[in-house]
């Protein structure tokens, strides 16, 4: 956005646009009077975990990243990502986390998740009897689950036994909502 004419940074073209500005406001949010109105003098310069995540708030996703970068150095070795998982056996024990992308309830015994990463996907069940103990946590956005590997006929799952929600960003104002 830099490219854009009179703006100097991502965060005046937002601005300028009427999309967000350091306030926080963004659904509803009444249109500036002025097009192509200045941006205030105190708008500092956007942050990468703050730009990332206003763009999964406007587009759903973010182009430049993907926010689980944000969060992995702080998870430690014990959470493993998606593409470790295919070296894992049968029954073993592991903890994953990402940005929940999908919940689907069919008419089944258990309720389907997939969990987003920087690497991939990663499939989840959630038997019907565990739901409402984890149902709270695998509500939020972002989400570690433990659980066991289950390899059945060429797939693989993690059969979620416990998991809690990730929590915000330090350095981020507020909580982020990565919805």
């Amino acid at each position: 956005m830099e490219g854009l004419p009179g703006t100097d940074s991502r965060r005046s073209a937002l601005w300028q646009v009427g999309v967000g500005y350091r306030a926080g406001v963004r659904r509803g949010q009444l249109a500036l009077p002025l097009a192509g109105a200045p941006a205030p003098a105190g708008l500092d310069a956007y942050g990468w975990a703050e730009r990332m995540r206003d763009d999964y708030a406007m587009l759903g996703l973010c182009p430049d990243g993907q926010v689980m970068e944000l969060y992995r150095a702080g998870l430690g070795s014990e959470v493993l990502t998606s593409d470790m998982l295919g070296g894992c056996a049968d029954g073993e024990v592991v903890r994953v986390a990402g940005r929940v992308v999908r919940r689907q309830r069919p008419l089944a015994k258990a309720v389907f998740l997939t969990l987003e990463d920087e690497f991939g996907m990663i499939p989840v069940v959630v038997w019907e009897q565990r739901w409402p103990r984890l149902r709270q946590a695998l509500r939020q956005p972002l989400a570690v689950v433990q659980g066991e590997v289950s390899r059945r006929d060429g797939t693989l799952n993690v059969v979620a036994g416990r998991a809690w929600p990730l929590g915000g960003l330090a350095g981020v104002e507020g909580r982020p909502d990565w919805r």
